[in-house]
């Protein structure tokens, strides 16, 4: 693979809570001799914080608009406040939908001003580079719920078949923030040193569901907190436990929603965001 490009095998889901919103303006020059595209991330309370933790010049909005000017030419000034309800660093692609919200808004708007786009497909393939997921939050809008198996670097998309289809969904945010960089160096150099040991190289977690994630082995001794909450999950009744991409976010499945709904009144005492939905049928 290319440097800094990782292949990926991820069942996504699109999620209606949490969520981000970008507040996007757009001029033909700047005020001052600032950058082309100006970001400045804050939470999404009354308060309304800046998140210090998240490089206002180089991120995935910056990067895809460079990239969306590479494609078109269409290239404006902008100012982007994005205010944060996606925990960060909580494996939701809350950077990789915002990027794609962004490039969606892009694309509108040359196609407006006349400028000519690339086709949609080549488009979303393309949109790899800028990071494994937003192929599939560029796509998002039209699964109309479904979940999608992205493969390669993340380019690849198909229909997949939800397992737990019809299941209530808890998601679990307990607050920790975990760099995607690292989990992915230290996935590749505890593969590296099972495959020199002759050991296996992933793990099937603690339950038997037929999801499975390799982080987190890495993650859970490296943030023992969120090994727990994924064991009290299984305990509080839910038939499969996983965290998210990344982490730290970690979900539960559960059959019976009063089952999720104590699970999640407990969490939320503990101060833990807690979101729930019932997944599609299908």
């Amino acid at each position: 693979m290319p440097s800094g490009y990782h292949r990926v095998e991820s069942l996504m889901l699109p999620l209606a809570k949490p969520y981000d919103t970008l507040g996007i303006g757009m001029s033909a020059e700047p005020e001052t001799s600032q950058d082309i595209v100006k970001t400045a991330f804050f939470t999404a309370c009354e308060q309304k914080l800046p998140i210090p933790d998240i490089d206002p010049k180089h991120n995935t909005l910056t990067r895809a608009a460079a990239w969306h000017a590479d494609q078109t030419g269409f290239n404006p000034y902008l100012d982007i406040q994005i205010y944060k309800g996606i925990p960060h660093g909580a494996g939701l692609g809350g950077g990789s939908s915002n990027a794609a919200a962004l490039l969606l808004w892009l694309r509108e708007t040359a196609e407006m001003a006349g400028v000519h786009v690339p086709d949609f497909a080549h488009f979303v393939e393309s949109a790899a580079v800028i990071g494994a997921d937003v192929p599939f939050f560029l796509k998002a809008p039209f699964l109309q719920g479904e979940a999608a198996l992205a493969e390669g670097i993340g380019e690849k998309l198909r229909p997949a078949a939800n397992p737990y289809a019809g299941y209530i969904l808890l998601l679990a945010c307990p607050g920790a923030a975990i760099s995607t960089a690292w989990a992915f160096a230290a996935l590749a150099r505890e593969r590296g040193e099972k495959n020199r040991s002759g050991g296996l190289t992933s793990e099937e977690g603690r339950d038997k569901s037929t999801l499975r994630n390799d982080f987190e082995a890495i993650v859970f001794a490296a943030y023992p907190e969120l090994g727990r909450l994924y064991d009290w999950l299984l305990q509080s009744g839910a038939v499969a436990a996983r965290m998210s991409g990344t982490g730290s976010s970690l979900f539960g499945l559960y059959r019976e929603g009063k089952t999720a709904v104590k699970a999640a009144k407990i969490l939320a005492k503990d101060g833990v965001r807690v979101y729930i939905q019932r997944l599609p049928e299908h």
